[in-house]
């Protein structure tokens, strides 16, 4: 057992309270480590996340969860007194082996429940789970990294069933580290470039460095019609975090900005802050990167790979990979000044 499994276990509860949010990602993430065998989950969401309140039930029961463990619950998102009655409900006085983890919902809700719970219960277990470092931080101080821990797997088809956005459509890869992506006559420009960085990513799951791939992902949207689902070219998981890479051959650098700009969106909106982007393109522009990050203003989780990278795609990805998932990184220590 690792140092970061054994953090997680000595603080599993009996009954796991999940803050649910508009990104259902870190409760699944949290409810499949926090939780001890036969313990239960309390999902509180407010008006506005019932339906992916009730997604994550079902998830955790096909997770092998008992169900009428799992219990939905509604709250207000701002109102003080109104979660505390909720919380009260749903806690009897002074239980024991309860814990909490805050990092979905609204601020406010986050700092009334985080109260509330600790006013009911007998030393409960609050944590959150930090998107920048991949780690669970619980509020005694004690830290684990949680990007790839075996205890518990997502799919990218769970990820997006998640999300209320299922496939409709994957190609050339799969979870078998034995897919093939051949090359078919006929086949246009754009095709074919997408299908070399297939391999190139291809390569990193026969190494085990990521765990899924699949390229040309289209997702159905309720209200739109199908020619108007949105498509990624490549997206990968590596444990829970999510790599989304954008094939661009525009000669054009606006085209490809703007590529890469609708992949961060759908990235960020699927994968929340662990998520990470990238444009493979065939152009020589240094600046692109750079231009792109300060446009989103973010520093890190944005990359392009452009013509000089190609001939060694592979070494490049593999190298992005390990810098996004802080691979054989400690947490950072927190700060409490």
């Amino acid at each position: 057992m690792t140092e970061d499994e054994k953090t997680l276990k000595d603080r599993e509860v009996e009954h796991l309270i999940l803050l649910v949010g508009g990104n259902p990602l870190p409760n699944a993430v949290a409810g499949r480590l926090l939780v001890k065998d036969g313990g239960r989950i309390t999902l509180l969401h407010t008006v506005d996340t019932r339906s992916i309140a009730d997604r994550l039930k079902i998830w955790f029961t096909q997770q092998g969860m008992v169900e009428n463990k799992i219990d939905v619950r509604g709250t207000d998102r701002t109102h003080r007194r109104a979660i505390q009655v909720t919380v009260e409900q749903v806690l009897t006085k002074d239980e024991k082996g309860v814990g909490l983890n805050y990092t979905s919902g609204t601020s406010a809700m986050s700092v009334h429940v985080h109260t509330a719970v600790s006013q009911r219960a007998t030393n409960p277990i609050c944590s959150y789970l930090d998107g920048r470092s991949l780690c669970m931080v619980f509020d005694d101080g004690a830290t684990a990294h949680v990007g790839r821990l075996g205890q518990f797997a997502i799919t990218i088809e769970d990820l997006f069933w998640l999300h209320d956005t299922p496939l409709r459509e994957k190609k050339g890869g799969s979870t078998s580290h034995n897919a093939v992506l051949p090359d078919i006559e006929g086949e246009q420009k754009g095709e074919r470039f997408e299908k070399e960085v297939g391999r190139a990513m291809l390569s990193l799951m026969e190494n085990g460095q990521i765990d899924e791939m699949w390229m040309n992902v289209k997702a159905e949207l309720s209200g739109l019609d199908d020619n108007k689902w949105p498509e990624f070219d490549v997206v990968a998981l590596r444990g829970y975090q999510l790599f989304f890479i954008s094939c661009g051959t525009a000669p054009g650098r606006s085209e490809l900005k703007q590529k890469l700009l609708e992949a961060y969106v759908r990235g960020r909106q699927l994968g929340g802050d662990e998520a990470c982007v990238a444009l493979a393109c065939q152009r020589n522009d240094p600046s692109l990167e750079l231009e792109i990050q300060q446009t989103l203003q973010v520093k890190d989780r944005v990359k392009v790979f452009g013509s000089k990278h190609l001939p060694k795609l592979s070494q490049h990805l593999s190298k992005w990979i390990k810098e996004q998932s802080r691979e054989g990184k400690p947490c950072p220590e927190i700060n409490y000044s």
